[in-house]
């Protein structure tokens, strides 16, 4: 089975759908935003931990198998995993549950935890940049964002959008032949409302 990347425009018709769209995405920001401070409390508590700082301050040669465990255990126990992620972005998807689905928010604590993960193995400063918010997603193409490739259109909570593309292009034509694994909406920076 072969992946495939298309990017389709959305058809924004009506002021209202821009404005629809434009609510997503700050509402992906402020989910992003909240979960990001509270995933940074448990970074500080973790930086204070003796251990922690002891292996941290060892070469990456001169760290044993016991060390590199006991680093792994030290993130766990400070609820720094994918799934503690997912459990913390619960409460405060609750408050937009109306308009943002379950899926999109596990996605968006996802796309922190990757943030997080590079930090913690590849020394990466990441998660002290506050987020750009440019996209929303979810994990799977069955609930959030669902694109339906025989009308060629997608369907964002209760609202459906229809898609411009060239019928021409094989590329196109190729991908729509397999299954779609998920969906992101991007907003594309440039002089019209394009996403």
């Amino acid at each position: 089975m072969s992946n495939f990347v298309i990017n389709l425009k959305i058809k924004t018709q009506c002021n209202w759908q821009y404005n629809y769209i434009n609510k997503k995405l700050r509402i992906t920001k402020c989910i992003y935003n909240s979960l990001r401070n509270i995933e940074l409390k448990k970074l500080s508590l973790l930086k204070n931990d003796i251990e922690y700082n002891r292996i941290i301050n060892l070469s990456y040669k001169d760290r044993t198998k016991d060390d590199k465990n006991k680093y792994n255990e030290l993130i766990k126990s400070y609820g720094l995993t994918r799934f503690d992620f997912i459990n913390d972005v619960k409460p405060i998807y609750k408050f937009y549950k109306g308009s943002y689905s379950s899926q999109m928010a596990q996605a968006v604590a996802k796309r922190l935890y990757t943030a997080f993960d590079k930090y913690f193995y590849e020394n990466s400063e990441e998660i002290n940049e506050m987020f750009r918010c440019n996209s929303f997603e979810s994990t799977s193409n069955t609930n959030g964002i669902i694109f339906n490739k025989n009308q060629m259109n997608v369907k964002i909570g209760k609202y459906t959008f229809e898609l411009a593309y060239n019928k021409n292009n094989t590329y196109i034509k190729e991908a729509l032949l397999n299954d779609v694994s998920y969906v992101r909406i991007v907003k594309m920076i440039g002089k019209t409302k394009d996403y």
